[in-house]
């Protein structure tokens, strides 16, 4: 049954991946339960790292298109709400499911849902399944920027770039607390990194530092930008720009980072 698969669970989360992206923590928090749609086998893949782990699940929904059913727009958002009202009318009351979507579209749904079903607990939140998992569930903060090893600010940034290929051009900009971008398409930017609140200082889509203030990076920021300002034009200048950048990088990868690292799209 359900109820009793179901039973030593706090909450049940679906995760609508068409929205909120497949940014997953290593390891899920024990208290919970994770159905993960999808709508392609290649998605079903980015969790093959979870196999080890029992609680969760990966659905593809496109499986329907093996039956002869068209896959349309918002189907992923039905099958979402379908599963939760299953789950609501069989497992035990003092579980809660949390639907991880930023579409208010859900809120509806929500809304007649507890109508119909008295005393159960559900809900939307507009987070990624990690970010999710670290608020909700994390027993203790991120770590301080000076408290992490070079392997794990590899990790850290690495899965920042791979959160932000998953956004949309505007929804990128937003995560931009300054920027400098010349006519020329030289940009310099301070991001904010929502999966482990920090901020970065990026230079023409090379990673040059980390923070846990904005504030912090304000200084090398205003040195890229006068030194951007004195090039403009001026070859001998851009030189200048290269070396201060190559020695900035060549400083980091003496703690042992690698090379791919500092090649990553902004």
């Amino acid at each position: 049954m359900i109820f009793n698969k179901f039973s030593k669970y706090k909450e049940i989360i679906l995760v609508d991946t068409e929205n909120v992206g497949c940014v997953c923590p290593f390891e899920l928090p024990k208290d919970i339960f994770v159905y993960i749609f999808v709508n392609n086998c290649n998605l079903a893949n980015k969790f093959v790292f979870l196999n080890e782990q029992t609680n969760y699940e990966v659905l593809n929904i496109n499986h329907a298109k093996t039956d002869g059913i068209a896959f349309k727009k918002n189907a992923m958002d039905f099958c979402v709400v379908t599963y939760a009202t299953y789950l609501l009318s069989k497992m035990p009351k003092k579980t809660k499911i949390v639907i991880l979507s930023k579409d208010k579209d859900y809120d509806i749904s929500i809304y007649h849902i507890k109508q119909l079903v008295n005393n159960r607990s559900i809900e939307r939140v507009g987070y990624n399944l990690k970010r999710y998992c670290d608020e909700k569930h994390s027993s203790h903060n991120a770590k301080e920027v000076s408290e992490i090893t070079p392997f794990e600010l590899i990790e850290y940034t690495e899965e920042f770039f791979e959160y932000k290929r998953q956004l949309k051009p505007a929804q990128k900009k937003q995560l931009r607390v300054r920027e400098y971008n010349k006519s020329n398409g030289k940009l310099i930017t301070i991001e904010y990194d929502p999966l482990h609140h920090c901020y970065y200082l990026v230079f023409c889509g090379r990673y040059i530092e980390m923070a846990n203030d904005a504030t912090a990076l304000e200084p090398q920021f205003m040195k890229y930008q006068e030194l951007l300002d004195k090039n403009d034009c001026k070859t001998t200048k851009k030189k200048e720009v290269k070396e201060m950048v190559s020695n900035k990088i060549e400083s980091i990868k003496k703690s042992c980072l690698i090379n791919n690292y500092y090649s990553v799209d902004v």
